[in-house]
């Protein structure tokens, strides 16, 4: 097993009586995922916004998991130490 970090953002919204949530994949490093965290706070917020949806509650997190190490794909050359789940 290794151990990778997932980005994972949580939305909550006023008439929906579920938390939405999205993965936007694993990172090798924890400072590589942390450095996502308020760029993809922002991208959701404007995304919700320019759907008319501004009321709404957004975390986003990096979760440390385990993987096996053949369900993980390299990412496009970006990044050398990203990775794709």
């Amino acid at each position: 097993m290794i151990k990778i970090w997932f980005l994972m953002a949580y939305i909550a919204y006023p008439d929906v009586a579920a938390i939405v949530y999205k993965g936007f994949g694993g990172y090798e490093d924890k400072e590589e995922c942390e450095s996502l965290l308020i760029p993809t706070e922002n991208y959701i917020t404007d995304f919700e916004a320019r759907q008319g949806r501004t009321t709404l509650y957004v975390n986003v997190a990096c979760e440390e998991i385990l993987a096996f190490p053949e369900s993980i794909k390299p990412r496009k050359p970006k990044n050398e130490t990203s990775f794709g789940a």
